[in-house]
């Protein structure tokens, strides 16, 4: 009689378009067994296999179907963290991560307009609690400011990427701020402006200056310092 010369397990997600064939390994207990690699489809949801045998005669024949479900990875939250409106930075923390294959990359869109023309991706780090870590900077969204969202993508290391949490957030424009003092020589006054919204958009700030009336009313340009403020000696 025939005996059984090897099994197959042909394996597919789209209307056989994908369709990959696997090898069966014998083991101690007469059961044919295969490893499918999930990086082979990058693609959730549902997977189908049908099983073939084949015969030392060269016959062979379908024995049975199986299917199983890939899931997609997903984050429980994510949280915008470390605002720092004058220095125009913030933190994207993306945590409570589920993803059973390894994560292998965590990206963080931001935008702020409706057609995402400032929509910017940021790679996140993953922290030692676990969570991942997108350091942002409104200068890559033209120093636009008012209401921000930003969503998680996690990969897994099986090569499946999905859209998880999603959270939207303020982030107003800051208040700068003026003052003067004395530079202690008696003759000169020194000018600072700090906090100047646009940050690296700004390329020049300007002092009027008066006595008395605006008839006497003079304008100063600054220079800006390694702290980001305009500075003024008068």
């Amino acid at each position: 009689p025939a005996t059984v010369t090897a099994v197959k397990f042909g394996v597919w997600k789209d209307g056989l378009s994908d369709l990959k064939w696997y090898e069966g390994c014998k083991d101690e207990y007469g059961r044919w067994i295969t490893c499918v690699p999930v990086s082979d489809y990058q693609k959730m949801g549902t997977h189908y296999s049908d099983v073939y045998v084949y015969y030392s005669d060269g016959t062979s024949k379908m024995i049975g179907s199986t299917s199983f479900n890939v899931n997609a990875p997903y984050a429980k939250s994510i949280t915008v963290k470390n605002m720092n409106k004058s220095a125009g930075t913030f933190d994207v923390v993306v945590s409570g991560i589920v993803c059973p294959s390894g994560v292998a990359q965590v990206r963080v869109p931001v935008w702020s307009k409706s057609d995402l023309s400032d929509l910017y991706w940021y790679t996140a780090t993953k922290q030692k609690d676990g969570s991942y870590v997108a350091k942002a900077n409104i200068k890559n969204h033209n120093y636009n400011y008012g209401t921000y969202a930003a969503q998680a993508y996690i990969k897994g290391e099986n090569g499946i990427e999905d859209q998880s949490v999603r959270t939207c957030f303020n982030f107003d424009m800051p208040k700068a701020s003026v003052w003067s003092f004395d530079a202690g020589n008696k003759e000169n006054y020194i000018l600072v402006a700090e906090n100047v919204p646009y940050g690296d958009k700004v390329t020049g700030v300007r002092f009027g200056v008066w006595p008395k009336a605006t008839s006497d009313l003079r304008w100063y340009e600054c220079v800006k310092d390694e702290f980001g403020r305009w500075i003024l000696v008068v």
